[in-house]
């Protein structure tokens, strides 16, 4: 059996824990850094200096041979690109997705083949188990901390070639591992967020795209104006609307005027479009994109943000690669550019990205 396997090790905990996991199952680990885009360096979250410093130290402390993967322009091109045509179209996209298709297990996993390593191993708390010939893609036992539902894009012929050391482990262990063997970074903060985009969303989009911190009208479900907004980057789905009414006759129409939430985003028009939260309820959502693990099956669930309770849901064809999801209750904030992912108990089926019904 080949023992020779490449593993990502970014300078964080789940990375170093995975690689130590890997050494005491007697595998030959070649480590590998990977630098991605960002315009302030001191502020990337993943691959800043400091990060490939402690990952050096891990290497050596686990006495494997480090490399460093300059991945700036492909990451700038694939996935900072994706996140900023997906928000001057008014979606709140998920390049997460994008980065572990087209680098994590699309480019890194061609070179782990050209090093003639049998599998790619990452930090990622999800697991991939074998079922006879096939392979299937399950939870992190951890369910705090699962990831499972960014990976929904990694083809299914892939799976074979994937190793998740800390799927089968929980945070806490995680760490207790590493400081039992004295690794540095047993108490380091785990990144949240975005890698590229530094401290503040709102300076990213101001300089890349303009137009979302452009004053617009606010109006309600029915095109009323009832106010205006500072910018549709200062909004998400479903969040309380902070704005006031300015809009006397509007305001007299209601007896009382209910708390308001975020509808819609209209970069056309720049137009925030807002309503009561009943209104930010949806019993069913387009689906695009589709990427299939396994067929889908009853009892099927479906997963619309990270971290978000994933729910019973039905399934009607729309074409070739879209579908209607029909949901058993009513969700809230089902917002454009997300990723859907559709879940049998904990094994990942599959998933695509929610689209705008207009």
């Amino acid at each position: 059996m080949n023992k020779k396997i490449l593993c990502a090790i970014s300078g964080g905990v789940d990375s170093s824990v995975a690689a130590l996991i890997l050494k005491q199952k007697r595998f030959d680990v070649i480590g590998v850094f990977m630098n991605f885009w960002n315009e302030n360096e001191k502020n990337n979250k993943c691959c800043s200096i400091e990060s490939a410093r402690i990952a050096r130290i891990v290497a050596q402390k686990l006495k494997i041979k480090l490399y460093s993967l300059n991945y700036k322009e492909l990451f700038r091109k694939k996935v900072v690109s994706y996140y900023i045509r997906g928000c001057e179209n008014g979606q709140t996209p998920n390049p997460c997705v994008v980065c572990n298709r087209e680098i994590k297990f699309g480019r890194l996993l061609g070179v782990a083949r050209d090093l003639e390593c049998s599998k790619l191993a990452t930090g990622h708390y999800a697991q991939i188990v074998k079922n006879n010939h096939n392979f299937r893609l399950l939870r992190g036992i951890d369910k705090k901390k699962d990831q499972s539902y960014f990976l929904w894009q990694i083809p299914s012929s892939s799976l074979s070639s994937i190793e998740f050391p800390i799927g089968s482990m929980r945070k806490s262990e995680v760490r207790k591992t590493a400081k039992k063997f004295k690794l540095p970074t047993y108490n380091k903060k785990d990144s949240q967020g975005l890698c590229f985009v530094g401290k503040s969303n709102i300076k990213f989009l101001a300089k890349h795209v303009q137009k979302l911190l452009e004053p617009g009208n606010v109006v309600d479900k029915n095109n009323n104006i009832i106010g205006r907004h500072q910018g549709l980057a200062l909004y998400t789905i479903g969040q309380r609307a902070g704005f006031s009414v300015t809009n006397d006759k509007w305001r007299k129409q209601k007896s009382d005027v209910p708390p308001l939430y975020v509808m819609k985003l209209e970069t056309k028009k720049n137009n925030l479009v807002v309503g009561e939260d009943k209104d930010t309820f949806s019993r069913s959502m387009i689906v695009s994109n589709l990427n299939w693990l396994a067929p889908p099956q009853t009892g099927l669930l479906a997963q619309i943000r990270y971290q978000y309770l994933a729910v019973k849901c039905t399934l009607s064809k729309v074409n070739q690669n879209k579908i209607r999801v029909n949901f058993l209750k009513p969700q809230r904030a089902v917002t454009p550019g997300q990723s859907c992912v559709f879940y049998h108990q904990d094994r990942l089926l599959g998933g695509g990205i929610i689209k705008d019904e207009d």
